[in-house]
């Protein structure tokens, strides 16, 4: 369910430049059969705060079985371009393993207060760094070009770590949702635990249409567009 998490990190809805208010549903897959639902949502307070959410549980017959519920908020400012985080929080309701975490961002003294399964850590905040949550909406804002390729420092499990994501394509997507013609975006560097693909969708405000993770010795992840809404 910790990879549902970090599949629930890459869905923004962004315009080309800059970030756009939405909502959106996507169906989860396990290999191929849906097990869950997730629910999306980026707003933006009148005191200029951002905050991005998110909601997955297990629907259909999944649900007889399964009653975790797994959310997400990153709560940060965006200003000229650049992400200030304020603060992030995983929690994974009805699991057995404690794999919550937390961060909270000092930017006047450039360290961010980390809570991983129960353990404190401090780690020194770089220009740039964000969490794993917000990362997608820092790429998406770039990511409708064909020549998209950057590296992100992101805090993830308690750690600082680098992400490569470069634009390796065009290809029409076939959902629910509709018919999309679509850039795809991988990441690049080489990790073999988390293989990671999303089509974004130029036209409805970068929104990824389809995403999937593949770990190790592990059914292939899925995350495809059921509906959404750009305020």
């Amino acid at each position: 369910m910790r990879a549902l998490a970090f599949l629930l990190a890459l869905l923004p809805a962004l315009a080309a430049a800059d970030l756009t208010e939405f909502s959106a549903s996507y169906s989860f897959e396990r290999g191929r059969i849906s097990v869950g639902e997730t629910r999306m949502k980026l707003e933006r307070s009148k005191d200029d705060i951002w905050r991005y959410t998110s909601s997955a549980q297990a629907t259909g017959m999944v649900s007889l079985f399964v009653k975790d519920v797994l959310s997400e908020e990153s709560l940060f400012r965006y200003d000229g371009g650049q992400f200030w985080p304020i603060s992030y929080a995983y929690r994974h309701e009805g699991s057995k393993k404690n794999r919550d975490e937390s961060i909270a961002y000092n930017w006047n003294d450039g360290v961010a207060h980390v809570v991983y399964r129960g353990h404190e850590s401090d780690i020194q905040l770089e220009p740039g760094a964000i969490d794993r949550f917000l990362l997608q909406l820092a790429a998406m804002i770039k990511a409708d070009s064909e020549d998209f390729d950057k590296v992100y420092k992101v805090i993830d499990n308690g750690k600082v770590k680098p992400f490569h994501l470069r634009a390796t394509g065009r290809e029409t997507v076939i959902t629910s949702a509709g018919e999309f013609e679509t850039v795809r975006v991988e990441r690049v560097d080489g990790d073999e635990d988390k293989k990671l693909r999303m089509w974004i969708a130029p036209a409805i405000g970068n929104l990824p249409v389809k995403i999937e993770q593949e770990k190790r010795n592990e059914e292939t992840l899925r995350l495809v567009l059921e509906s959404y809404r750009i305020e």
